[in-house]
């Protein structure tokens, strides 16, 4: 990201050396120049947004655009620089009319949903509701003593535009993507972009989602498609400072709604949601990596004798294609049957498959990379040549580094077409789904078929590349097939399912997984899965494996994943027994998973969900990351999430059947239990799914 040291620490954070300084500090804003001047223009722009011109205190000038959603809830769009470009969320949205007026010192647009008043000198602005109740406001010039000024209602700086917004009375930011760290943002700096975060355990994440929600019943995202910097009132407490990195700069900041309202209308925005077949819901078997067709044969032959009732099992990074040519399509016929016979018979065994991929070519191919190359398929450098991309770090230990590869332009219509081909001859063989690896770390100089730069395709292009995959899936396995996505940015409604990417095998990224799912349930994917076990380091330990497999044979998706095996034979036979049970009951509730995921794609929220997102009045529920709700609001699970010991349960609003132990609860209360086998699982006296629950979850 272009925000350097210096700029970061005028923008956002002090964590830099040269924050010791009380000099610097005094600085203030030095390097944010405010605007000191808005003027209404007199041509309206195409999609209807009414046009001003900011004038900054150096003399320079950017545009103004300002439009209206009247939608449920409805919702006013800015954009500062230039408005709307193709790979700018909401870009296609016309504004809602509204009137300009003048009043005094002030310009009110006024429309169905609202009004806003802005200032002539561009020192502050306020949203007001239908009923005229403040809705948002510009933070309130704050001042260092000597009076430096350090928060701006609009203003610029080296690389961008900003607005600042009042945060006071906010006491919960949710959402933003996977956040494996606290999941409330306030108090802290948020990046819009995508990174190869390498593990669960720090702040950067596969999946940047930029919609966010307060405990306050507000809405808002970030808009242009370069990456931007969020402040949620760290470097100024109360003070929310929106930050582009790019010639534009776009915030929706919607009317006050419930969560689930806010979310649905959100991902109704985004596209909608697609549902996921029935047969995704089985368990999944995985390894990174079955080095052979042997070692499938032996797990699939183990899979019946331990009746452990896996239906799905993945070929990951390693094991169909060659090391050194991924992603070249080509079947490795060394280790393995041809696949025109190999995948129908792991389908006669019960067994759906899905195949991993990457969208970086080798250029240790035979041809394919030539080919793609002489087509102009790839990203190119400012001098026109394929983009030398490495997307495995240098250095990394326990991964081999592969060759030099070229990255697949998704924005070039035949390539994209091109790409789509390369998957037919295996779904026609009886493939069903493709594991959407990587796709995160775009270079930021890079150059792509439509104009666009790595910068403005740094989060975009995980969702053309898995939209691209996803239209090859329905176009060869009409609703059975999907994709197991790790990044992610605004359109993973459209293409499930998405998992939390490499977890470490420790307790820590346990937690830190459930909060990434729990988090992203505001506005990101609705079908969310992670890897049981974890997928690098030590092989779990069997008390650390058993609780993981709690926890994600509740989740939407249940896949057992890792460098290491993470089949539950591997486990001694106490954990083997266990999980075998665990993943039966899950089977035994399968109507239920189905069921439910129906009910998530025409609600538009997600599986695995807070316990906020269904009783934001209750004030205990936004500070709960280690319980979450299983498919509906009438499921609460509770797993082992530590070594050892019970935990402290809280249960919302309702009467709650602990399916356990049979005892029943009053709802807004704390439970304890001491650690049992199983997983805590509550459902609602008052659900039609108790009395199923009831008589299956024991059988």
């Amino acid at each position: 990201m272009r925000f350097n040291n210096e700029l970061s620490s005028e923008l956002n954070l002090a964590l830099t050396p040269e924050w010791s300084s009380l000099t610097a500090r005094a600085r203030g804003a030095a390097l944010q120049l405010r605007a000191v001047k808005c003027e209404a223009l007199k041509e309206m722009h195409p999609k209807n947004y009414q046009v001003f011109q900011l004038t900054f205190i150096d003399g320079t000038c950017a545009n103004l655009y300002i439009g209206v959603m009247n939608t449920n809830p409805s919702g006013w769009l800015f954009w500062m620089g230039e408005a709307a470009r193709p790979h700018d969320l909401l870009n296609t949205v016309v504004s809602h009319s509204t009137q300009l007026l003048r009043n005094s010192d002030f310009w009110i647009i006024e429309s169905d949903a609202g009004k806003i008043q802005m200032s002539d000198t561009a020192e502050s602005f306020a949203i007001f509701d239908v009923e005229g109740n403040p809705i948002y406001s510009s933070a309130q010039t704050d001042l260092l003593v000597g009076d430096v000024p350090v928060s701006f209602a609009f203003f610029k700086h080296a690389s961008g535009f900003g607005v600042s917004i009042d945060g006071g009375g906010q006491k919960q930011i949710m959402g933003g993507g996977e956040q494996f760290g606290q999941t409330n943002l306030l108090g802290r700096v948020y990046d819009v972009m995508n990174s190869d975060a390498l593990g669960v355990n720090g702040h950067f994440r596969y999946q940047s989602t930029p919609f966010f929600l307060s405990n306050e019943g507000h809405s808002f995202a970030m808009l242009q498609c370069e990456p931007g910097r969020i402040d949620f009132g760290c470097r100024r407490h109360e003070v929310f400072t929106f930050s582009s990195d790019g010639p534009s700069l776009g915030i929706y900041l919607a009317n006050k709604a419930k969560p689930t309202e806010a979310v649905e209308h959100w991902r109704a925005l985004m596209g909608g949601v697609s549902n996921v077949p029935r047969w995704s819901y089985g368990l999944w078997l995985s390894r990174c990596f079955y080095k052979n067709e042997s070692e499938v044969r032996e797990v699939v032959e183990k899979n019946s004798v331990h009746n452990l009732g896996a239906s799905v099992i993945n070929l990951d990074a390693r094991a169909w294609m060659r090391a050194e040519t991924r992603t070249d399509f080509v079947w490795d016929s060394s280790r393995w049957s041809p696949f025109e016979t190999f995948i129908p018979w792991l389908r006669e065994k019960g067994f759906h498959v899905c195949l991993w991929e990457n969208p970086y070519v080798s250029s240790a191919t035979e041809t394919l990379y030539e080919e793609a190359k002489s087509r102009g398929f790839f990203a190119k450098t400012a001098q026109g040549e394929v983009y030398p991309y490495q997307w495995v770090p240098v250095g990394l230990e326990g991964f081999p580094q592969p060759p030099v590869a070229g990255l697949v332009d998704f924005t070039h219509p035949e390539a994209k077409s091109w790409w789509k081909d390369l998957h037919r001859p295996f779904l026609r063989a009886g493939v069903n789904c493709f594991k959407t690896d990587f796709g995160e770390e775009i270079p930021h100089d890079a150059r792509f078929s439509d104009g666009s730069t790595g910068l403005e395709l740094r989060n975009v292009y995980s969702d053309l590349y898995n939209l691209t995959v996803m239209e090859v899936m329905r176009e060869e396995c009409g609703e059975n097939g999907i994709v197991w996505a790790r990044s992610g940015f605004t359109k993973m409604g459209k293409t499930p399912v998405k998992w939390a990417g490499d977890s470490q095998t420790s307790w820590s990224a346990l937690r830190a997984s459930l909060r990434g799912g729990l988090s992203q349930a505001a506005g990101g994917a609705v079908f969310w899965s992670h890897d049981i076990g974890g997928f690098y380091g030590k092989p779990p330990s069997s008390e650390l494996y058993l609780r993981w497999a709690q926890l994600g044979l509740w989740c939407s998706h249940a896949r057992m994943h890792g460098t290491t095996a993470r089949e539950p034979w591997e486990f001694g036979n106490q954990v083997l027994e266990q999980v075998i049970s665990d993943a039966a009951r899950r089977e035994r509730l399968l109507d239920y998973f189905e069921s439910a995921g129906e009910q998530c794609v025409r609600t538009q929220q997600s599986f695995v969900c807070p316990l906020w997102l269904y009783h934001p009045s209750d004030p205990l529920c936004w500070h709960i990351d280690d319980q979450f709700f299983s498919g509906s609001k009438d499921i609460l699970v509770a797993p082992f999430l530590k070594p050892d010991g019970g935990r402290d349960i809280y249960l919302p609003q309702g009467e709650w059947l602990f399916l356990n132990t049979g005892e029943t609860y009053r709802g807004n209360r704390h439970v304890t239990t001491s650690r049992i086998n199983t997983c805590p699982v509550f459902v609602r006296t008052d659900s039609r799914w108790k009395d199923f629950f009831a008589s299956t979850f024991h059988r």
